[in-house]
């Protein structure tokens, strides 16, 4: 069984990939929108993107900010 750091690496490396898509697709969109607003982009990749976008931030956060185990146990 996996450990949770590792988990949670898994996780974010695969936040990092889907924040990619996005920008990589938001940018085709721009170059060739052809004047369409009910694409592919609006429906999929925005929301992936800001999903992404939401996860990365409350995992460093939390990461961030989460109480550190105490080592007064440990010897």
């Amino acid at each position: 069984m996996a450990s949770p750091a590792l988990q949670r690496t898994v996780r974010r490396g695969v936040a990092l990939v889907l924040l990619q898509f996005g920008t990589i697709s938001a940018q085709l969109y721009e170059i060739d929108s052809g004047g369409s607003e009910d694409s592919v982009a609006t429906f999929v990749t925005i929301p992936l993107f800001v999903g992404s976008l939401c996860y990365l931030l409350g995992s460093l956060g939390y990461g961030a900010l989460r109480p550190r185990p105490s080592e007064e146990g440990a010897t």
